[in-house]
């Protein structure tokens, strides 16, 4: 009972921040009515559910966030909606470049900001409408025909002053070396050709988990329910707000029961917001996240490991206890499986090689005929 009802006290002092927020005015919002080409941000993430048919209906992506990301088993790379953190963006207007930033709150929604980033989950930066304003989880280019270049970065701490200068000055060549990522609001607006991390509209509830939930294809639609739920079991999860009234109680516990969250309650927003994105010729950018996907592996293998603490720590006669024996069998299965598969890589080119020798050589002579003048007779012998 003292549980239920500091919960309900939790509750009603959320709802009371959130009416003494900032009055939203129509029109005239800077979060909810931001002018220009709307950009969608989303985050590449390790997306993992124990439910085999939502992992089938994840679709397969490369790493996209460098080479020191390694190859997943039984996770997956997914695109995904914005966990908590900052987004800086660099715009080079006709030669001069400016910084543009915001502040995503961890329901994904975008606060922009000058200087000083905004407190993080606190409701003073929130406004009424925000919630159900599909422009909040945009990012809006004003005149972006005369933008060039935009270079992009999501970070989970804001940057000081300092960095924000190199990120402006430098903006070009930490595009070049990876650090940042591009995207040509002209080329967009002029429709030439493609941009590596653009996710069009029509593809977004295609590639987006988020925005797959919101479908209607009937293949999709009936795994709606399974997917929002493995959303939600995510280490970051969708739409998730400390500064805004929490849906009602979650019933995840029988098949084919009730399941409310806060990702229920914003579909019909990703739904305006995928219908905002076509009728203004918006467009969605993955952005790298490198930090996050690493946080989620980690929590994943230390769910696994969940009730096995005490048998870890339980030492053998030798004085050896059994976390220091899993980390050894498991250093020793990485090693032999590394020994196996360049055997099996060694043996792969040598049998090549073999099986190539006869070809090789008949190049070879042919290429010392011709150096010497002479010919080969088609015909029979």
């Amino acid at each position: 009972m003292e549980q239920a009802d500091m919960t309900w006290m939790k509750n009603r002092i959320v709802e009371a921040a959130v009416n003494s927020a900032s009055p939203c005015e129509q029109g005239a919002c800077k979060n909810c009515d931001k002018p220009g080409l709307l950009i969608h941000p989303f985050r590449y993430s390790a997306f993992f559910s124990e439910d085999p048919y939502v992992m089938d209906m994840v679709p397969k992506l490369g790493p996209s966030a460098g080479e020191s990301l390694p190859e997943l088993k039984t996770s997956k790379y997914a695109i995904r909606m914005m966990r908590e953190g900052y987004i800086y963006i660099v715009l080079d207007r006709g030669g001069f470049r400016h910084l543009d930033s915001y502040y995503v709150r961890p329901s994904g929604r975008l606060m922009r900001f000058r200087g000083e980033p905004p407190d993080r989950k606190t409701s003073d930066i929130a406004c009424k409408r925000m919630a159900g304003s599909a422009n909040a989880l945009m990012v809006a280019i004003e005149s972006p025909e005369e933008v060039s270049m935009s270079y992009w970065l999501f970070t989970p701490d804001p940057l000081s002053e300092s960095k924000e200068a190199d990120l402006i000055e430098q903006a070009p060549a930490l595009l070049a070396n990876g650090s940042l990522q591009g995207f040509s609001p002209q080329q967009w607006m002029n429709q030439q050709g493609t941009q590596e991390f653009a996710i069009s509209p029509r593809a977004m509830s295609s590639f987006v988990l988020e925005y797959m939930a919101t479908t209607d294809i009937n293949s999709i639609a009936k795994l709606r329910e399974p997917m929002v739920a493995a959303l939600n079991e995510q280490p970051f999860p969708a739409l998730c707000d400390s500064q805004e009234p929490r849906p009602a109680p979650q019933f995840s516990g029988r098949p084919g029961g009730p399941y409310r969250s806060k990702l229920d309650e914003s579909l019909s927003v990703l739904k305006d917001a995928l219908q905002l994105m076509q009728s203004t010729g918006g467009v969605g950018i993955a952005l790298q996240d490198a930090i996050g996907i690493t946080q989620e592996l980690n929590a994943w293998r230390n769910r696994a490991m969940e009730g096995v603490e005490e048998w870890m720590h339980v030492v053998d006669k030798n004085g050896v206890d059994n976390e220091w024996k899993y980390l050894a069998a498991h250093q020793y299965a990485e090693l032999r499986d590394g020994v196996l598969e360049n055997r099996l890589k060694v043996a792969t080119d040598w049998a090549v090689t073999v099986s190539n020798a006869p070809y090789d050589q008949t190049e070879r002579e042919l290429e010392e005929l011709k150096r010497k003048g002479g010919f080969i007779d088609p015909g029979p012998t």
